[in-house]
């Protein structure tokens, strides 16, 4: 009978620290996408990803995001601001006509620093440009804001 309590017990523990486990492992989970939609937001929207096109970033609805390379935890529903993001692939690229694209070349987080390399893919009067950004962030508070922009 003893034997059989401390079994039982020592099931019961074991239950209760796989419960916490999963739950602390979905927060961090949770928190790493925040972060990461967080310097994504920031970045894609920077006006130095922007300055070489003749694009007003209001008059944008729609910006295709290529998954392919980097590893984002980015939310399900993510987008800027009034700007829908839509995540492809790359057997997709045909498909989005002169819409424009990023492709994060780097994305990398350490502590409460951040580096991104960013690509941007836009078509104007029929012709195919493209143009790229390094941002460097730090985080403050809790918010990452841009340090520097390249």
């Amino acid at each position: 009978m003893y034997d059989q309590s401390i079994n039982l017990k020592a099931l019961l523990l074991l239950i209760v620290l796989m419960v916490i486990s999963i739950r602390t492992s979905a927060q961090n989970e949770s928190s790493y996408q925040s972060q990461d939609s967080q310097i994504l937001s920031k970045a894609i929207l920077d006006s130095s990803l922007w300055a070489e096109t003749s694009f007003n970033l209001e008059e944008i609805s729609k910006i295709y995001l290529l998954d392919h390379g980097v590893t984002l935890n980015i939310l399900d529903q993510f987008s800027l601001e009034e700007i829908a993001i839509e995540v492809i692939q790359k057997n997709q690229l045909s498909q989005i006509g002169s819409a424009p694209l990023v492709q994060v070349h780097t994305f990398h987080v350490e502590n409460d620093m951040a580096l991104v390399r960013l690509y941007l893919r836009y078509v104007i009067d029929g012709s195919e440009k493209n143009t790229n950004t390094e941002l460097r962030f730090n985080k403050n508070g809790g918010t990452w804001n841009i340090v520097t922009n390249e």
